[in-house]
């Protein structure tokens, strides 16, 4: 338990190094992702071992939601 809360600590000390303005977050273990709720958005940061700048996160999130 002391290891993931380990962790977590060591991936948000990252995110705010990366410019991510966290207000809160969520750790999914089992699929290894770290998502950030920021002001207006939420955020995947990391995922399985790759981080993601603010800007790639931005970009990643609108795909989801943009029409093809």
């Amino acid at each position: 338990m002391k290891a993931a809360q380990n962790k977590i600590e060591e991936l948000l000390l990252k995110a705010s190094k990366l410019g991510y303005m966290i207000i809160n977050y969520e750790y999914q273990p089992e699929s290894d992702t770290l998502i950030i709720y920021g002001v207006r958005r939420r955020l995947v940061a990391y995922q399985k071992g790759k981080w993601f700048s603010v800007e790639e996160a931005k970009q990643n999130e609108s795909k989801k939601y943009s029409r093809s």
